[in-house]
This record gives C-alpha cells, structure tokens and sequence, in this order.
C-alpha cells in the first residue's frame, strides 16, 4: 500500500494540471486574430502587440468592447472603435504615483512595504531605504493605491490619477500592536540596523516548501556554509551563538536533532512570513546575547479562514489562520513532521530520524488601543537506533522535548506611546545516549572496547519584561525596558571509555543549577536636523551565575542625503552565561564567563523601489573569549566528545573585521543580487593569530530570478567561498608519539575553495479559490564535492591505510508542493 503522502502529492499534481486551462497558450496576437472569425476587427501595431505576450484564454462571451477589454486590459491595452471600421488597439493613459512612508509614531523611514493599486498590469513597487517609492504606468482615473508592510496597520489611498502626471502621496503607517516586529525601534538609525539583513519573502517561501526547513533560506548570505540550515557561520560565529526570537518570545534550544548533524529549526516554517538577521551588533532589547539574532515573525490569517497544506523532501506541513469574534480575533495554527536524510558521516543505521512541532498564536483586542496575545511553540525529535551482530552490539538515543509559551499584552497610550508588557516559559529536555560492544579491536588484555553515555539535561526558564516606545516631541524618541528571569537547569551525565586514562576510564556527575537575572535598557534618538539622527542608550545586566553587574554603551549617528544614508554605530554587547552551558561531556563542570564583545561599523546605503547598493565596514574585538570546544577533523559523529580529535580552545583575544558589498536590482520579470564579503575571522592563540574554523576570506553570493510566461519561475542561487582553514596531520608521528604530537601548525593551512550552484522552477496557479504551488530544484547542479574533514577511525589499531577526505553535498533533487487556500 502506499504511504499516505503519495495520494498528497497525486492529488496536488491533478490539481495543477486542472488548472491549466484545456486550450494551449497563445500569444495575445493570435487571440485578436481569432476574435476576426466573430467578427470583431482590430487595428494594431506590433510594439503594441508583443510575441511575449501570452493568454490562457480567449473571452467568448459578451459584447465586443467586453471582450476585448478583458483581454487586452491586462496588458495595460485598450480599444476604442473608429468610424465604420475597426476596434483601434492603443496604450490605456497612465500617470506615475510617488512619495515616502513614516512611522507613526517615531517619523522614521518604512522601508520595505509593498505599495500596490491591484492592477494585474501595474508592477507593486517597494519602498527604499529611505522609505520612498514610485510607481510607475498607473492607469488614469480614480485609483486606490495600497501599503503594507508587516508589524504595520495596512493603509488605503484614494486619488485621481490624470494622464501623463506625476501625483505624490505622503503617508503614516501606524504600528500594529499585535503583529509588529520586535525589532521595531522609533530609532530612525535602526531602521533598517547596520549589519541587519531581512530575507527576501519568496526565498523564505521556497526553503520551507523545498528545503524543509527555513532557517536553509540564511545559506543565501555570503560566507554561509552550504549545507543545513544551522551549518551557517555568521560573521565568524557558529550556529550555536545565534539567538532566535518568535514574535518577540525567545525560544531555546532552537534546534531539532542537533546532535546527528542534521538540524532543522524548532519553528514551524510555514508560521513564517518574514525573517531579519541581526549579524552584527544585537539590538539593544537583546543586547545580553552578545552575538547574531535571528528574528521571525509569524504571518497573519486572510479573511475569514485561509491556510495551506505542502509536501517536500523531508517534510509534511499545515498552516491555518481565522478570523474570530467578528473580526476581533485571530487564531493561527501550523504543525509539520519531518523525516530527515542522516549525513553519511555517520554512517549506517537501522531507523530514520523523525520530529515534529507546532506553533498556535491566539490574538484579541481588549479595546481600541489593547490587543492579548497568546502563543504556544512545541516541538520534539527522537532518534533510537540498534544493530546486532556476532561481534558488535550498539544502540543509539538522541532526542529533545522543547515547550515556550508566551503571553504578552500591547497597548498604545495615547498618540505617542506604545507598551509592550511579556511574560513566557520555556521547558527543553534532551536526552543523548549510546552503548557500544566493539569486538573486532581488543585492548591490551583482549577484552572487549566498550563505550557508554548517558546524558541528559532538563532546563526551564521563566522570565518577565516591560518595553517602553515613546515619542517625546518631533526631534526625540525613547525606547526603554526591563526585564527579569529565573534559569533551572538538572543535568544527569555518565559516560566510560576504557581509552581515556586520566579519567580512570569513567565519569558519573549530577548537578543542579539555578540562576537569577535582572536588566534595562534605554535607547534614545535625536533629530538635530531632518537629515541628521544621533543616538546613544545603554544596557544593564546582573545575574547571579557569572556575579556582578555590567553596562553595555552603544552610540550612533546617521546622516541622509536623498535617497542615501551613512552610518557610523559603535556598541558594546556583553553576552551572560545561561543554567545550561555546562559542558559535562567535555570534563568541564563550571559555566561559561561572561564575554564583552565591541562592534564598530561604518555604513552606506542608497536605494530607490527597484534598485539598491549597500556598503558595509565591520570590526569586532573580544578580550577575553569563551573557551571553545569543537571536532577538529570531524564536525559529525555519533559521540563527538569520545573522537580522536576533539580540541578545546582557550583563545586569548578574537578579532573579526570585514567588508561587505550588496547589490539588488528588481524589475518587472528579473531579479538580480550580488553580495561580497572580504574578511578576517582570527583567535590569538600563544601571542599569534591564527583564523578560526569559520573564517572565509572571501565569500560571494549571486540570485537571479526569472519570471517565464505559463505562471513560471526560475531561481538560480550560486554561493562561493574560501576554503576553510585547516589543521595538517601526520598519520606516522600519530601512531608513534600520539595524537596531540602528530598535529601541525593549528590552522595553518587551507581546505580547497567551496562552490555550488542551485537552481529552482516554480509554477503556481489558482483553482477555484485554491492556489497550488509547485516547486522542483536542484541543490549543487554540477555536482562540485568538498572537503569536510578525515575519517580518524582505525588509526589507533594498526591500520596503515592513508587518511582520506570525506566528500560530502553531492548533487541533490528538491522538490515541494503546496496548497493554499
């Protein structure tokens, strides 16, 4: 019998051929000719008339000028009829519609709306980073132009639109409480932040219904590592140091099956709608992570019910949105099952990973000037596999259980304040296990080589915070918060490994942690002129698990000069130790301390609604680094603490410096991007630098997308890197002095450069209400394979084959299908 998602993808196969209309598409020139057998005759120009212009459909019912008009309308056509002759075929008068948006309150810019006046023909425009925006071939007559922009009210615009003229519009978007970024400040400085970048709505879409998971969508950015979502290096940083905020709510633990080397998000990705990251600096209100921040916001329901069901490579998926309480309402729920593919670094097992989450989001309005929210996050993973055989035995447990419930009430008081007031909980429990009977390589008295963990960690976090929007006059704004929370974290960790001498071949630890934490913060702007926003705040922190308290300072000023903006910020993000650091794998039984990281940036910025070009300068110093622990040779494996090479490193100072260039251009039917990084991320190690395992010199990333005739799409995503820097090894020294005397100079050499090239066909249609979507790709089309590291197993038991590189993302299908209603 056939699994269950085998009649899902036939029944949304069926759908979209349905939806192909039964006569092939033709150009709108046959169309017209066709319409001379009913006798309607049209007198054109072929400028007018284009080979490229294509219909599904010729109208057969009506009058002539009804025909004709849904016709050619489309196509910004018109036609009027001459005395005794023919329909004469001529462009429909258009004006230009133009103007910038701000926030209200705050003023500051809105970039990134959409500004639409629902004509099919009109191409939407999107507002720069300066928040304006131009709309060009406006057809005349009355017209209602439309702005949205996620974490904003929606906003309709009446005019007349005359022939030929230029009509500005000014606007205010009013922050919508319930569905606002978190990352919203009345700062015109941080909007859009220095070292910030917002992921383009259709990449987000893709990598959730192809990729399976959208964190895959962050591999867009240069010097990401291709590969899993989380196998994302941020400005030097690891997937371990991002921080991810769900509508303001943190979520810990973000990962699924971390462990096995193939994570996924916790977050249901099609909850998603928008998603920013935050690689440099944090914003102030987050400012205690220390590193980059991840914020999603979730998206919002469509009239009365809407949602959509899709299918992918490793994932099934649902979303729902409706309307409750005659509109006073909203509910969103979505869930996914996932049943990813095990890196072959791990070799072969008898069971398939599986996990599943989901995401439930109540909203009400209380009044006019009150919404209650209510979100829910649950997720789990398991994984249990066993082998038996005459001479082995092993069994392996990995699995986590996470639960994050928030509740949150959003107010504005009057015109000029906004207050945001949060309380959440979070409950994550992870449990690792293995046991393994090798009995083809014995020890020196013959017995069997036997290993053993068991770890398991229970965390829960409650926490509490007020945040404070105000604008205080025309010049001078003010965002302020407080907050406090409580960590409890219960570990139970054994492991034996006969190999391990200095441990007396085994470890048994239970700890109990708890912690407490306060903090506030402040961020103020001030417009000394219209052109001109200077701002400084600063943040507060103590905790009881690292002792005392510390400030964070932050300063900026922006200064715009039309549609450019320059930027000069430099902050101080001071990064505090959580309940559950510890390390107990690794023999280290005391948390992390706290690390100060110091950002500088220098920035420039020019855009308009089709084009934009940005420029970026980055520099930052860590005095006294976390210590860092890590698989030199072998980033996957089963029990990454029992590895050959697994390396802690105390470094004594980092520095991370860069140049970043971005390049965008959307037009009508192509959209093009460039991005290019050149930097540095190094450790000082000894009194010399030396680079750190997610450093890449250089880094670029190319997108293009196409739009083709038949509702197609064609993506092509190509990504490119610097080797990564690599630790040389020598397989004789090793088996004659030992492992730690057989490396070489630490980092100093490098891997082969990576590149890859992905491509993405998309076709969606509508049927009766329903939009299918289907997707089909290519991940790595020229099959490019590189280096990850060595295999070091065997080298301690005689065997005098040469190490040899693992090869690993060759060339991989991707397909998605999807249902929206």
């Amino acid at each position: 019998m056939a699994p269950p998602w085998i009649h899902w993808l036939a029944a949304l196969l069926a759908a979209g051929a349905l939806a192909q209309p039964a006569s092939a598409s033709q150009s709108l020139a046959d169309a017209l000719e066709a319409l001379r057998s009913d006798g309607i005759e049209t007198l054109y120009t072929h400028r007018l008339v284009t080979d490229d212009q294509r219909v599904d459909t010729v109208p057969a019912a009506g009058s002539p000028e009804r025909r004709l008009r849904d016709l050619l309308t489309p196509f910004g056509l018109r036609a009027r009829p001459s005395d005794g002759g023919p329909w004469v075929v001529t462009r429909i008068p258009v004006g230009t519609v133009e103007g910038c948006l701000r926030a209200d309150p705050g003023g500051q810019p809105v970039s990134g709306a959409e500004i639409a006046v629902g004509e099919q023909r009109v191409e939407p425009a999107s507002s720069d980073p300066a928040g304006c925006f131009r709309l060009l071939g406006v057809p005349a007559g009355e017209r209602t132009v439309r702005i949205s922009r996620p974490g904003y009210l929606p906003k309709r615009i009446d005019l007349r639109v005359e022939p030929g003229g230029v009509h500005p519009v000014s606007a205010r978007l009013a922050i919508d409480a319930e569905v606002r970024e978190s990352v919203f400040v009345s700062v015109a400085s941080e909007a859009p932040p220095l070292g910030s970048t917002r992921l383009r709505p259709e990449r987000i879409e893709s990598a959730a219904r192809a990729d399976g998971d959208v964190l895959s969508a962050l591999t867009d950015l240069p010097g990401a590592v291709p590969g899993s979502g989380v196998g994302v290096t941020v400005r030097g940083q690891g997937a371990d140091r991002i921080a991810l905020v769900l509508d303001g709510m943190d979520v810990v633990e973000p990962y699924h099956l971390r462990d096995l080397g193939t994570p996924a998000g916790v977050v249901t990705p099609s909850a998603v709608a928008e998603m920013t990251l935050h690689r440099g600096r944090p914003p102030v209100a987050y400012g205690n992570r220390g590193g980059p921040v991840l914020e999603m916001v979730t998206a919002q329901p469509r009239g009365r019910a809407s949602g959509k069901v899709g299918l992918g490579v490793e994932s099934f998926q649902g979303t729902v949105g409706l309307s409750l309480f005659g509109g006073r309402g909203r509910w969103l729920g979505a869930y996914r099952e996932g049943d990813p593919l095990l890196p072959r670094e791990l070799g072969e097992f008898d069971t398939q990973p599986s996990y599943l989450d989901g995401y439930t989001k109540l909203a009400a309005a209380l009044g006019p000037s009150r919404d209650l929210v209510a979100q829910n996050l649950w997720a789990d993973d398991v994984f249990y596999s066993e082998q038996l055989d005459q001479e082995d035995a092993q069994y392996l447990v990995a699995g986590q259980e996470s639960r994050h419930t928030g509740l949150r009430v959003l107010s504005t008081l009057g015109p000029r304040h906004l207050v945001e007031a949060t309380v959440s909980e979070s409950y994550v429990f992870r449990v690792r296990g293995t046991f393994e009977i090798d009995g083809r390589h014995l020890v020196e008295r013959e017995e069997l080589r036997t290993y053993l963990v068991n770890d398991r960690r229970r965390t829960r976090r409650r926490g509490a915070r007020v945040e404070v929007q105000s604008r205080l006059g025309d010049r001078l704004d003010l965002r302020w918060g407080v907050e406090a929370g409580a960590d409890r974290t219960h570990y139970l960790y054994r492991d034996f490994d006969p190999t391990i001498i200095d441990r007396s071949g085994e470890t048994d630890t239970e700890l109990k942690l708890r912690g407490g934490r306060l903090g506030a913060f402040a961020l103020g702007s001030w417009r000394p002129r219209a052109d001109l926003t200077v701002t400084a705040g600063t943040r507060w922190d103590d905790d009881d698990l690292s002792g005392g308290s510390r400030w964070a300072p932050r300063l900026g000023v922006s200064l715009r000069r039309g549609r450019s903006i320059w930027r000069l910020h430099w902050a101080r993000a001071v990064a505090t130790p959580t309940s559950s650091e510890l390390r107990l794998a690794d023999d280290i039984d005391t948390l992390p301390g706290v690390e100060a990281r110091d950002h500088l940036t220098v920035g420039f910025l020019h855009g308009s609604s089709r084009r934009t070009v940005a420029v970026e300068l980055y520099s930052q110093r860590v005095d006294d680094p976390r210590l860092r622990i890590f698989n030199l040779y072998k980033p996957i494996s089963r029990i990454p603490e029992q590895e050959l090479d697994r390396l802690q490193l105390d470094a004594e100072a980092t520095r991370i410096d860069g140049l970043e260039i971005r390049l965008d251009h959307r037009g009508r039917r192509l959209e093009t991007g460039f991005a290019y990084q050149l930097g540095r991320a190094e450790d000082r190690l000894g009194g010399a630098w030396s680079p750190r395992q997610g450093d890449r010199r250089h880094a670029a990333f190319a997108h293009l997308a196409l739009r083709l005739p038949w509702s197609l799409r064609l993506a092509a995503r190509w990504s490119g890197a610097t080797g990564a820097p690599f630790t040389p090894f020598d397989v004789e020294r090793f088996r004659a002095e030992g492992f730690a005397a057989a490396l070489g100079g630490y980092h100093s050499r490098r891997l082969e450069p990576t590149h890859r090239l992905d491509l993405r066909l998309t076709w969606s249609g509508t049927i009766r209400g329903l939009h299918p979507v289907i997707e089909v790709g290519v991940d790595n089309v020229y099959d490019r394979r590189r280096v990850r590291g060595f295999d070091l197993s065997g080298l301690g038991n005689g065997q005098t084959t040469e190490l040899r590189p693992e090869l690993g993302f060759g060339r991989e299908l991707r397909w998605g299908v999807e249902l929206r209603f």
